[in-house]
């Protein structure tokens, strides 16, 4: 699938309650700088190859089929959940990374050495490929694994390492890691992303309700964010996206719409929100027949929204 995107304003401020109007980039803010950390801590404490082992199987959503722990203490429910969801996925993609890895383990001997200390890991990945077909575990993502595991080699042999072991007396680890963790250090986001859960739908959402206007010309978004720095008390936000007229489809059918989600992205919030009928022209460089399309919310060095057509 090929989305392309467009600028549009978002507004500065929203509204609160009976309308008293509220800073929303500050509001959002406050938001990603209690997760960022907590999300952070709660993916260093997952970091073991059992945590690993077990996600794999993990499904969807992940916050209520995986062992991810509680949720964050100052959020409400819906939003804690929202917040494990995120810390879940970031889990099940690292136990993608582990299959890799134990794939590449599957194919290894002296020569599988050599190779990877020479630099020709595509021919390892590829040899892996062969051995675990079917596992939909591509080339690239082998390729990956691969090219981590030479690095992490070089680091233990290089004459530097050896030598201030050797000077201080302590015993240099095998030169080729044995588990998945001894190449991948903790995965550490530098910037906050937040899945919200859509299941019951844009009009009853617990953290996060959108919905085109009647003419198509604009999206309503509430949107329940911390009330104050301390994340003590959460209140709805509400705001209008006005849309570019030239970029909005007349008529589109109604789809169930995806869990949207929200990031920091250079110093900008970047709400995500998939499924929401929108409809774009293609950028003058694409291909004509390119079907899709989206409309990316910006407003400079603070809140920005990214809306996308669905596939």
């Amino acid at each position: 699938m090929v989305t392309l995107a467009y600028p549009i304003a978002l507004p500065d401020t929203a509204r609160e309650g009976k309308g008293q109007t509220v800073d929303l980039a500050q509001r959002l803010g406050w938001l990603f700088a209690g997760l960022l950390p907590w999300a952070n801590r709660r993916l260093a404490d997952l970091h073991r190859e059992e945590v690993y082992e077990a996600a794999g199987n993990w499904r969807s959503p992940v916050w209520k089929h995986g062992d991810l722990g509680a949720p964050p203490d100052w959020a409400p429910s819906r939003a804690g959940r929202c917040a494990l969801e995120t810390v879940g996925r970031v889990i099940r993609s690292q136990a993608q990374r582990r299959r890799a890895f134990e794939a590449l383990r599957a194919v290894w001997d002296t020569e599988t050495e050599s190779e990877l200390a020479a630099g020709r890991s595509y021919a390892v990945a590829c040899r892996a490929a062969e051995v675990c077909a079917g596992e939909a575990l591509t080339t690239g993502s082998l390729l990956g694994v691969a090219e981590q595991m030479k690095a992490e080699y070089h680091r233990r042999t290089s004459a530097y390492r050896t030598g201030w072991e050797s000077f201080c007396g302590v015993p240099s680890p095998p030169p080729w890691p044995s588990t998945y963790v001894e190449v991948q250090s903790p995965p550490v986001p530098n910037r906050p992303l937040l899945t919200y859960a859509a299941d019951d739908g844009g009009t009853d959402g617990q953290a996060i309700r959108y919905a085109l206007t009647l003419d198509g010309s604009a999206l309503a978004i509430r949107l329940l964010a911390p009330a104050n720095a301390d994340l003590s008390r959460w209140s709805w936000c509400q705001f209008r996206l006005d849309l570019p007229r030239r970029k909005v489809g007349p008529e589109l059918p109604r789809r169930r719409s995806r869990a949207p989600q929200s990031r920091l992205l250079d110093g900008s919030v970047v709400i995500t929100a998939r499924g929401l009928h929108i409809h774009g022209a293609p950028h003058p460089a694409a291909h004509r027949r390119l079907p899709h399309a989206g409309a990316q919310v910006q407003g400079g060095a603070k809140t920005v929204g990214e809306v996308r057509h669905p596939p």
